[in-house]
């Protein structure tokens, strides 16, 4: 049993993070009247022990799967959800003066809903005025300014924050959608440049070949010298088609480096980061190109997550002493990076296996520098 609640935790915090059930934390206000009873505070007439303990209970059993059901839920089924808590703070205002919690929490959760943000403000424009009734009628004239008025800022605070965040959400699920495509297009007018150049080039030269060659058999017993010189053709023949399929195929290599290039470029257009690039036409190896395409999107990625720049600067050079092709990224965030995480050890690994380094520079305050080698005699 412990095993899979351990799973679907786990399953749970994989797909949604641990933001909803850190959320869940400001639950405990419920029982901030406990304090005030003890101190001597708060509103005794409404503090009956066994009537706070059972109602506050009831209303957190009833509350956890409105609250998932108002995050993940069906779409027709969230509204609802978000109802029944905001039913559950003025329910329990009789008997805790804190269920004003679930006010806030139904103001923050209709920030989730399907609709248009003029619709969840009117939403909750309306919850709030409801609530000032409720309790308008139900406490001193002293608490309304107070209850209501927190209420309202915090639930209006909250709810603009988490508008925005899912504004971001559907901004970067549209960002990946656009690189997914980027790279879709790249790969799919590289393969059509490819079907081109091996029917106009090699189609035509493989024609030629068959028909030299059917040729040599014919003239093989009645001229054996005229016979050997058309296979002598054929084999010139077949050398240059090689030639030319290395040609066509070897576009392949820079054709997953342009597109993370042009992946990275919409990233930071995204984020508002300038970016520039300087990319040199190498003749890089397969597996070298790939290790710095995905060497470029692990990069980029880290700068749009943690770097906090305005600029970043890709170059892609060729080193002539050391015969190595040498990547560099460079922006000026915050820097300081101690400690290498998944992302940049597998860069390191894969660049070692390779032949090649991995060389960072990241002095706090002053940006990060990476910078990819990889030599160039694997290269044909």
């Amino acid at each position: 049993m412990k095993t899979v609640l351990s799973n679907r935790l786990q399953n749970y915090i994989r797909q949604h993070g641990w933001e909803p059930l850190l959320s869940l934390v400001y639950l405990a206000f419920l029982f901030a009247p406990l304090l005030l009873h003890w101190f001597g505070g708060g509103d005794g007439r409404r503090m009956s022990m066994p009537f706070y303990w059972g109602a506050t209970g009831l209303s957190i059993a009833l509350f956890l799967p409105l609250y998932f059901v108002a995050l993940h839920g069906n779409r027709r089924h969230q509204p609802w959800a978000v109802a029944g808590v905001f039913a559950l703070g003025i329910g329990l205002l009789r008997w805790n003066a804190f269920a004003n919690t679930y006010v806030i929490y139904a103001g923050a959760l209709l920030a989730y809903l399907p609709g248009s943000l003029r619709g969840k403000l009117v939403a909750l424009l309306l919850m709030l005025a409801l609530y000032g009734v409720w309790v308008w009628q139900n406490y001193p004239a002293a608490w309304v300014g107070l209850h209501v008025g927190m209420v309202a800022l915090l639930g209006i605070t909250i709810f603009t924050f988490n508008t925005l965040e899912q504004q971001r959400a559907r901004e970067q699920a549209a960002l990946k959608l656009s690189q997914d495509e980027v790279r879709r297009l790249a790969g799919m007018a590289e393969r059509e440049r490819i079907g081109r150049d091996l029917h106009d080039s090699l189609g035509q030269t493989l024609s030629t070949v068959a028909l030299k060659a059917e040729l040599a058999q014919r003239l093989a017993d009645k001229n054996s010298q005229a016979a050997a010189e058309q296979m002598q053709q054929v084999a010139g023949i077949a050398r240059d088609a090689l030639a030319q399929m290395r040609e066509a195929v070897s576009g392949i290599r820079s054709a997953m480096l342009a597109a993370e290039l042009a992946s990275a470029k919409i990233l930071m257009e995204m984020e508002g980061i300038q970016m520039q690039s300087e990319i040199d036409e190498l003749p890089l190896a397969a597996e070298h190109e790939t290790v710095l395409a995905l060497g470029l999107r692990e990069a980029i990625t880290n700068v749009q997550r943690h770097a906090r720049a305005g600029q970043v600067r890709v170059r892609l050079t060729h080193d002539e002493d050391s015969q190595q092709a040498v990547m560099s990224i460079a922006d000026d965030g915050r820097g300081g990076i101690t400690r290498h995480g998944n992302g940049l050890a597998g860069m390191a690994e894969r660049i070692q296996a390779l032949g090649g380094e991995l060389q960072i520079e990241s002095a706090k305050g002053r940006g990060t520098h990476l910078c990819l080698k990889l030599p160039m005699r694997a290269a044909a």
